[in-house]
């Protein structure tokens, strides 16, 4: 079909078919412009000799790519060399241009050879089939350098064609190991505020307090965990039937605690992990770890994946504890909740393991109900095309949390509060509550900057959530609750 327009319009098109990255300028010619929605192929399908072409020319203009490069990044790499000196480039780029590693480093080999760098953004996906945001980028100058680029926030799509009358501003944005293109989203007001405040002496990242470590997988999710009934019926010891938070549906408040894993239980959702002991069975325990294997047999459990490629299969690697349990996928809100039920963690969540006497749990999951912790954690994550928020361990750690010295007796008390808000769904008052305790009379922020934080925070949770075509709610009513976890 394209090839139909352009030979109507123009008989003198010439078309090439083949594999790009075989493709030199000697072939073709310098050209003014290139203008294009670069093939997206996942690392995974991007193999064989084109893989080794296309790596071999991005590495030929100065960026070396890793292994985990999908195909547009190389692309976009290889379309430069047809541009002649003060060439432009135009190309639909997904967001990992400016999360992934890979796309950092394409960004900063673009930076190299452009005088200009423009990346427009709008309010909705341009593909809403899409399961990553997408931009459009505008690489001007060829043969120049530059050490940022510029976000422009077109709005609606349709704003595209105001750009040919008026050029909107841009927001610069340093190009170094990340790009922090979320401050420039919030608005310079909101900038402004949260670069005063986070680099206060009581604000900290995550990782400086503990260490993020990674939950269990189990292989299968409906064989491993049990409730204290099944386990009972099956003979196993109740030590084996340990207390899990598998996702971040399990955290309901500001604490995990057994009544919680008793009534996700008693709402038919098994939440504890069959752990069989270490060392010598007795016959009782012999015989129960037989019947429970002959039942996985029976389910093929052996087989799956996960259980496949581990010995002994039934023993589900990398269990552990953790202070506070913090969901990896965000919806509307983040779950954060203090470990009281001393309870292991599937990889749905992450775990928070904090420094021995340094910060008290209870405090770390306040501070994240706050207005700077919960836009810490928009502006250090990643969107999805779908409107989810994912924070990866590196990113996660990086979170910043308000943690002022709060009197022992006041925090349990905040704290309770806060866990009771939560629960039944009174959000705003929760974050209130806690930006009441760490932020106003903790911190000394004006009431009138904990407001332009919690404003930010919400604006890039509704401009990422409207990007989901299944949302039945309005950004204000799903803030009511936690909002649909992932």
């Amino acid at each position: 079909m394209a090839q139909q327009r352009l030979n109507g319009a123009d008989s003198a098109a010439r078309w090439i078919r083949g594999d790009f990255f075989e493709l030199s300028p000697a072939d073709l010619g310098s050209v003014d412009l290139v203008v294009g929605n670069p093939p997206y192929v996942r690392y995974q399908s991007f193999r064989g000799e084109t893989r080794r072409r296309a790596l071999t020319s991005a590495a030929e203009m100065g960026v070396r790519l890793t292994g985990l490069t999908s195909s547009w990044a190389p692309f976009l790499l290889h379309a430069m060399r047809f541009l002649e000196t003060g060439g432009d480039l135009a190309m639909v780029v997904p967001a990992e241009l400016v999360h992934a590693q890979y796309g950092v480093a394409t960004l900063r080999g673009l930076l190299k050879h452009f005088g200009r760098l423009r990346l427009l953004g709008f309010d909705r996906n341009l593909f809403p089939e899409a399961q990553e945001e997408t931009f459009l980028l505008l690489a001007e100058e060829r043969g120049k350098a530059s050490d940022r680029m510029e976000w422009v926030d077109v709005g609606d799509p349709e704003g595209l064609l105001r750009l040919l009358d008026v050029e909107p501003p841009g927001v610069p944005l340093v190009v170094a190991g990340t790009v922090r293109f979320g401050e420039a989203l919030i608005g310079p007001e909101a900038r402004k505020v949260w670069h005063r405040w986070r680099g206060s002496r009581y604000v900290r990242t995550l990782g400086s307090i503990g260490r993020v470590v990674n939950g269990y997988v189990s292989g299968d999710n409906g064989f491993f965990h049990r409730t204290l009934d099944d386990g009972a019926e099956l003979g196993m010891p109740s030590r084996w039937l340990v207390p899990a938070a598998r996702s971040a549906k399990s955290l309901r408040g500001l604490f995990f605690s057994e009544e919680d894993v008793r009534a996700l239980e008693a709402g038919g959702v098994a939440h504890h992990l069959v752990v069989p002991e270490d060392g010598l069975f007795g016959a009782a325990t012999a015989d129960a770890l037989a019947r429970w294997c002959r039942l996985g047999e029976q389910e093929g459990v052996p087989d799956r994946y996960k259980c496949r490629t581990r010995r002994p299969w039934w023993r589900v690697p990398g269990v552990h504890t953790a202070d506070v349990f913090w969901s990896y996928m965000i919806g509307d809100l983040p779950r954060v909740s203090v470990n009281r039920a001393g309870a292991v963690f599937a990889n749905s969540l992450h775990g928070v393991r904090l420094q021995k006497d340094h910060v008290d749990p209870r405090r770390v999951a306040l501070a994240a109900y706050t207005s700077l912790g919960l836009l810490a954690m928009e502006l250090e994550g990643r969107v999805y095309g779908g409107g989810v928020l994912k924070l990866e361990p590196t990113e996660c750690a990086a979170v910043r949390l308000p943690l002022p010295p709060v009197e022992t007796s006041e925090l349990e008390l905040v704290a309770r509060g806060v866990d009771g808000r939560l629960r039944a769904g009174r959000v705003e008052d929760a974050i209130a509550e806690a930006d009441d305790v760490l932020l106003v009379r903790g911190l000394g922020m004006p009431e009138a900057e904990v407001l332009i934080l919690r404003d930010a925070w919400r604006r890039l949770v509704e401009r990422r959530t409207r990007r989901d075509p299944t949302r039945a709610s309005t950004p204000a009513e799903g803030r009511r609750g936690h909002g649909k976890p992932a």
